[in-house]
């Protein structure tokens, strides 16, 4: 369990996390779609909180929230690499929040999860310092952006990491 404060206090983060005595923290929450279609195997979104990853689910991806932009290490990496591969998605986006927190855990999980073998990632940065959920209540081009990035060009062997600045 985990809840997002909608306007948290001054002196609160906006995450207000169970005690560590009731559980540890997984530092990773796998979502998936819940509908009669199979969901999307072509790619994993990997996202910056809850929250990102339900909104990506919604739009029909396989989806793993890190709790928290300073949690990927090479435990978090390791574990969305091996779901990566026992899911068989091609692809996997790393979608965490536009802000200097998000920028540094997305950059630094990028290059985790290709120490661990994953040979396509793909960094999406939202606009203007949002996060994926504040985003996709501006409009359609969160589905837009992942329409463009979920399918792997598979003849494309430039780099394993794209980065695409995205604007609205």
């Amino acid at each position: 369990f985990q809840a997002r404060l909608v306007e948290p206090p001054e002196c609160r983060c906006k995450y207000d996390n169970p005690a560590s005595r009731w559980a540890a923290n997984p530092r990773v929450a796998w979502t998936q779609p819940i509908s009669a279609k199979t969901p999307a195997r072509s790619c994993l979104v990997v996202t910056e909180g809850i929250a990102d990853a339900l909104v990506s689910v919604q739009a029909g991806y396989l989806s793993v929230g890190v709790l928290g932009s300073t949690y990927p290490d090479r435990d978090v990496a390791r574990r969305i690499s091996q779901g990566a591969i026992e899911i068989g998605v091609q692809r996997v986006v790393v979608c965490f929040d536009a802000d200097v927190a998000g920028r540094t855990g997305s950059s630094r999980l990028v290059d985790l999860l290709n120490g661990c073998g994953v040979e396509d990632v793909v960094e999406v940065v939202p606009p203007a310092g949002l996060a994926l959920s504040e985003w996709a209540s501006t409009g359609n081009a969160v589905a837009e952006a992942f329409r463009a990035t979920a399918t792997p060009d598979l003849g494309t062997k430039d780099s394993s990491v794209r980065s695409l600045g995205l604007e609205l």
